[in-house]
């Protein structure tokens, strides 16, 4: 057990309101306490900002530019694709009569009664197979097909041009050759004798020896000379479909 000395234990009953218990002082001026925190002045923001930074590692100063700078950058960014997104939106519609034929075709060729989800070749493919049905002279059909042969015909009416005094040499040169291959009535009065002439000077034999060259060779040498100079240079072959019945295939030779 403990016990502590209680206050009324010093002084009596008699004595606690007397002012000899605490001791007096002689005070010539009043006492003042100063208290001075050492507070900086943070009156303004930069003030502010700069004390952030000062308080700061070199790493994290070099962190805050560098998310600053990047910030920067990508508000950059994305003034400028909002910018051109803008013009991009203004001009990406094509009124030409050439874009309206162009969509109009693709949107012909859509069959929108399809799900697209469920089968998108059917969706994007469908009413242009059912209307553009592959005829016998082709193996397949298909829009590049379809434009080779447009182009063909375009080049083919340029190419039937009689003026051509307007046109470039490479042109007018283009023409002529044009001309003298549909030249029906010279190819017959020559006859054979460009052929003949052409394997003379090239093949360094005549027209007459291809033709009796089996007479004289075996079987395997005519066809080591065919693969090796006709079919190489003068008549090159190829295998590929009828052009009047797409299921069979024919020997073509090319002249």
């Amino acid at each position: 057990m403990y016990r502590y000395r209680h206050f009324d234990d010093e002084f009596g009953p008699n004595g606690r309101n007397s002012s000899a218990i605490l001791p007096e002082f002689e005070i010539d001026e009043p006492f003042s306490i100063q208290i001075n925190p050492g507070l900086r002045d943070y009156s303004s923001n930069y003030n502010k900002l700069k004390f952030f930074f000062l308080q700061r590692t070199y790493l994290e100063r070099f962190f805050i530019f560098l998310i600053i700078l990047l910030l920067i950058v990508l508000f950059i960014i994305i003034i400028i694709s909002l910018y051109y997104q803008k013009n991009y939106s203004i001009n990406s519609l094509c009124l030409t009569p050439s874009c309206i034929e162009v969509s109009h075709s693709l949107y012909s060729g859509l069959n929108q009664s399809v799900d697209p989800c469920e089968d998108f070749h059917e969706f994007v493919c469908g009413r242009w197979m059912r209307s553009n049905i592959i005829s016998r002279s082709q193996s397949a059909w298909s829009i590049i097909r379809e434009l080779t042969q447009k182009n063909l015909i375009i080049l083919k009416n340029i190419l039937e041009q009689t003026s051509i005094s307007s046109l470039n040499i490479a042109e007018q040169e283009t023409i002529k050759y044009y001309q003298s291959c549909m030249n029906l009535t010279e190819i017959e009065r020559l006859n054979l004798q460009p052929l003949e002439n052409y394997f003379q000077n090239n093949l360094n034999f005549t027209l007459k020896q291809w033709i009796n060259m089996n007479k004289n060779q075996t079987l395997q040498e005519s066809f080591l000379f065919l693969i090796k100079y006709i079919f190489k240079y003068v008549l090159p072959i190829k295998i590929t479909a009828d052009e009047k019945n797409s299921s069979w295939n024919n020997i073509y030779v090319s002249f």
